[in-house]
């Protein structure tokens, strides 16, 4: 697997002996394995490369020991996708299989050997399968692990300056002044009703019982693998303070579609044309409305100036609804093998796009007025050009502990690259992409299990209450023009939500420049 000398290996004295160290490390693991002594291996293992830095070590042991229990007909299915062929692509340079032409069907293989097994997959069982003739590129490996601490740095630096510009906004005495002011945190005073829009498959909408005249519309795009359900509260909190808000079913990349790829019954996560779809649902949406509008409602719904609000992939449709658009050749770049680029799972999404290169045609429904995006994903698709076309209120709301669409390298770019005079970033601490990921893998029908030695019982957070807040107070300002929403729209306003540990820093368009100077 690796050539060197079996003895255990040495503590580590500095970095020019990582490699070398690493070596020694896999062959000791190996020795080990083969004995079945997995807790003690990860334990010596941590020990050796990590020394006394006890934090580091009980994480390293965390990484060693999880195990991730999979359904082996589920991941082959999903291994056979652009996806999942891509994920093996971004994986398979870590490795050599001298009887595998193409390290990917080696690592494939090992990946349903493993799924198989009684102890799952994991690290440890990964150096325990591997045939004896593969090899690890310890180079590659090292250069991927210099990557993901790169990003964590950059991510850690700049929730730091994020911090700082926000704290040098706050006003003390307008933090103590909302105490006094109404609770946005709080269900509004409608009753509201939920109905599914005729002609519109299990799409939603929720209404207060009684529309008053110039109501406004917000619609709310689910991500990939939801449904409108995941969306029905935060709907329910809008319709109980006057809104009319719609949620579409973006059939494609629901969760009902994933539940066919891990059957086997179609043959991609999603297809291509859902980067052309989702947006052009939005725009089918307000135009039943305003077809149906006099009829059904009484002709009280404002249709000309809507706001969309989107999570992941629904931020994307935001966003392409509004006219961002996708500029394929930097899409191409991002996509391409790049052994310096950036960790960014969100590519593998992304890249998706370039199935639909020939065909997909820009779209820009000029009836909406403003976007609220969280965990927004589009960086590569977009760029800087491609998000010229947007010249409404955007909020971009991000979390300090998302993987998936790294705050770094997607919301602080959106931020930064938004034209609109009117744009903000919101930054909650602690936060990740998914919520409640069992409830995700649940209505998916994905058969999985993950343990670990030192999982953790996070306590429950409200972060959704905060989104909640945060977002009326931007629709209130950008779509109902009341001006008594500005105060709200403002890092005072950031600070009053923040609970600790979990910090909220609200920036404005004005703060771009501050961010502009940094290194």
């Amino acid at each position: 697997m690796v050539s060197s000398s079996p003895s255990p290996p040495e503590k580590k004295t500095s970095p020019r002996k990582s490699k070398t160290l690493l070596i020694r490390l896999f062959l000791w693991i190996k020795q080990f394995l083969d004995e079945r002594k997995l807790p003690y291996v990860a334990n010596q293992a941590c020990r050796v490369y990590f020394g006394k830095e006890k934090a580091s070590r009980r994480k390293c042991q965390s990484i060693l020991q999880t195990r991730i229990e999979l359904d082996v007909q589920q991941l082959k299915h999903f291994l056979q996708t652009s996806i999942g062929d891509r994920l093996l692509a971004w994986l398979s340079p870590l490795f050599h299989f001298p009887d595998q032409p193409d390290s990917k069907d080696g690592l494939r293989q090992l990946f349903l050997e493993m799924a198989g097994e009684q102890d799952g997959i994991s690290l440890l069982q990964l150096l325990h399968l591997m045939p004896e003739q593969a090899q690890i590129d310890l180079d590659t490996l090292m250069a991927r692990a210099s990557q993901l601490e790169s990003l964590v740095q950059k991510t850690e630096q700049w929730l730091k300056q994020v911090r700082a510009i926000a704290a040098e906004n706050v006003e003390p005495e307008q933090v103590e002044k909302f105490a006094t002011l109404p609770d946005l945190q709080q269900l509004g005073s409608h009753d509201v009703l939920v109905n599914q829009l005729a002609d519109e498959q299990e799409t939603l909408y929720v209404q207060p019982t009684i529309l008053a005249e110039n109501t406004r519309i917000i619609v709310l795009s689910h991500g990939l693998g939801a449904q409108p359900q995941d969306l029905l509260s935060l709907g329910e909190y809008f319709a109980s303070h006057g809104y009319f808000v719609v949620i579409p079913h973006h059939c494609g990349s629901s969760s009902d579609r994933l539940k066919l790829m891990l059957l086997g019954e179609v043959d991609e996560v999603f297809p291509y044309g859902e980067f052309g779809d989702r947006p052009r649902k939005i725009s089918q949406i307000l135009d039943w409305l305003t077809l149906h509008n006099y009829e059904q409602f009484g002709g009280k719904l404002n249709v000309q100036n809507v706001g969309v609000m989107g999570h992941s992939f629904g931020a994307y449709t935001a966003l392409a609804a509004a006219g961002a658009t996708i500029y394929f050749d930097q899409l191409q770049l991002a996509c391409d093998d790049n052994p310096t680029a950036d960790p960014n799972i969100s590519l593998l999404l992304q890249c998706q796009a370039l199935g639909i290169r020939e065909n997909l045609q820009p779209h820009h429904d000029p009836r909406i007025g403003c976007l609220c995006v969280w965990d927004f994903v589009g960086s590569a698709m977009f760029g800087e050009q491609g998000l010229a076309p947007v010249h409404v209120p955007v909020m971009a709301i991000a979390g300090s502990h998302d993987m998936t669409t790294p705050f770094v390298l997607e919301q602080l770019r959106l931020f930064q690259w938004l034209r609109s005079p009117q744009t903000y970033l919101v930054v909650m601490e602690g936060k990740a992409h998914v919520q409640n990921l069992r409830q995700l893998t649940k209505k998916m029908g994905l058969k999985i299990s993950v343990s670990s030695p030192h999982q953790s019982q996070s306590p429950r957070t409200k972060f959704m209450i905060k989104i909640q807040a945060l977002g009326l107070a931007f629709f209130n300002r950008h779509l109902r023009k009341q001006t008594e929403a500005k105060v709200y729209l403002t890092a005072s306003y950031g600070d009053y939500l923040t609970k600790s540990p979990h910090h909220i820093s609200l920036l404005n368009h004005q703060d771009k420049l501050v961010l502009a100077d940094l290194p």
